[in-house]
């Protein structure tokens, strides 16, 4: 399925036997043998979410570093090819892909990066299209998304994941050397450009991508950065994109043209479809992540080109829940599904519980539901359909806002309006806490009247 320009393309499957040579900082200098039979033990082992050991891990990095440093930039792909958007560690969600789209190698896939973070399961999900891509290297082709990075992923999941997981940095440190030598972009029969985010201002031609140095981690700026961050926009030319990194580019940019390619597929953008297009059908987003963040309501798509690059999509909903085995959510907060009825006393005068019913009803219910819908945009990564998000968000809002973990956030752009919202969630816990004392303080007060009804009392609104 793959080759590369100036370079020989490899195998269908592994050899029987390869020797490693583990000559990197995390792995040393050891050699390592591993054979396709390792390989097929690991890959049943992880197919059932079941980890493998870490040395197992340190061989398999190795030798995927191996064969990825063999690959160029633009990996050059023929057809037919199925194109999967983000998984984000949703490791069921992944079997259900497999399941819906094919199994490797009866299938070809390209995988667009995002690999991990957010999911539960970024570990096994990594691992498993990792030891898929060692076993049949021509039939797996994964390039780089923006969260295969050493400093999102020590912020949304993957590096505590790996810490819990197996006791130590060790296995981070493996994957993120692995994550350096990922392909940035591929073609599809010269006429399908494929890439995480999108295009960059510096970057007129594919050739220029190939001269990039990315064996390093993700810059903040610059090129690299672009192809990983950057997202189409319904405007002229290119703007500043509210992320933080990359950029926005309009369908005026001229890329294709300049470059002899129909269509640009990438992902990086939830789509509560599955897929959309851009400009016509010049750029399209596949999205491969359903129900994204296990509560965001959305279906997957995947993209299935034949020979002649005729396209077919498949859509697909999240693994049933008693497949997935997620972990228990972790308790809801009480203060974001208060009732006025459930902590005011009936001792207490009307006037005072009108007030508290009043503040809790119209204030920190709808003030939750404002946090939740807000912090859910941010958390999508600035979602493809705003307006399509918010209303489907509505439907679940206060589970959304109280069942995320505080460290799910979308990226470093966003830390301010993240930090500031929590501030907000913060203030707004402790004035109900201040109700509440408050109301303890009149139920004493109404019970003393209760029991002595000739004391006369006076509560001030």
């Amino acid at each position: 399925m793959a080759s590369d320009n100036g370079s020989e393309g490899t195998s269908n499957d592994m050899s029987t036997a390869a020797t490693v040579r583990t000559d990197s900082p995390t792995l040393g200098g050891s050699v390592v043998n591993i054979t396709t039979e390792d390989l097929d033990r690991q890959i049943e082992t992880l197919r059932k979410c079941e980890l493998i050991t870490e040395q197992e891990v340190k061989s398999l990095c190795a030798k995927a570093r191996e064969i990825l440093v063999q690959e160029g930039n633009v990996q050059v792909i023929d057809s037919p090819v199925t194109i999967c958007g983000d998984i984000h560690g949703q490791f069921y969600d992944l079997v259900e892909l497999f399941r819906v789209g094919g199994s490797v190698p009866d299938t070809n896939y390209l995988f667009l990066g995002d690999f991990v973070d957010r999911g539960f399961y970024s570990v096994e999900t990594f691992l498993l299209l990792l030891a898929l891509k060692v076993r049949y290297p021509d039939r797996m082709m994964l390039i780089r998304g923006n969260h295969e990075s050493r400093q999102i992923t020590q912020v949304y999941g993957f590096y505590d994941e790996c810490q819990r997981k197996y006791g130590s940095a060790a296995v981070w440190r493996c994957c993120t050397e692995v994550f350096d030598f990922l392909s940035l972009s591929a073609v599809i029969c010269g006429k399908v450009f494929c890439v995480h985010g999108g295009l960059s201002p510096s970057i007129q031609t594919l050739d220029q991508i190939r001269t990039i140095d990315r064996k390093q981690e993700v810059p903040h700026d610059g090129p690299m950065c672009d192809l990983l961050w950057s997202d189409p926009e319904d405007s002229v030319g290119w703007g500043m994109s509210p992320r933080g990194a990359g950029y926005l580019f309009g369908q005026d940019v001229g890329f294709c043209e300049t470059n002899g390619v129909e269509m640009i597929t990438r992902a990086h953008q939830l789509v509560m479809e599955g897929y959309k297009y851009h400009f016509g059908e010049t750029v399209l987003t596949v999205w491969s992540a359903p129900n994204y963040c296990y509560r965001c309501g959305n279906v997957a798509a995947i993209l299935e080109l034949d020979e002649q690059l005729n396209k077919e999509f498949t859509i697909f909903e999240a693994a049933p829940q008693e497949n997935r085995g997620a972990p228990a959510k972790k308790p809801q907060p009480d203060y974001f599904f208060m009732s006025s009825g459930q902590f005011l006393d009936r001792h207490t005068s009307e006037k005072k519980t009108e007030m508290y019913r009043n503040y809790l009803e119209e204030n920190a219910v709808l003030e939750a539901v404002t946090k939740a819908l807000s912090k859910m945009y941010v958390m999508t990564e600035r979602p493809a359909n705003p307006m399509e998000f918010i209303v489907k968000a509505m439907k679940y809002p206060l589970q959304q806002l109280t069942g995320a973990q505080p460290g799910v956030v979308t990226n470093m752009a966003y830390r301010t309006e993240y930090e500031n919202a929590m501030k907000e969630i913060e203030k707004l816990k402790k004035e109900v806490e201040a109700l509440k004392k408050e109301n303890n303080e009149l139920k004493e007060v109404g019970q003393k009247t209760e029991s002595n009804p000739s004391t006369d009392v006076d509560i001030v609104d």
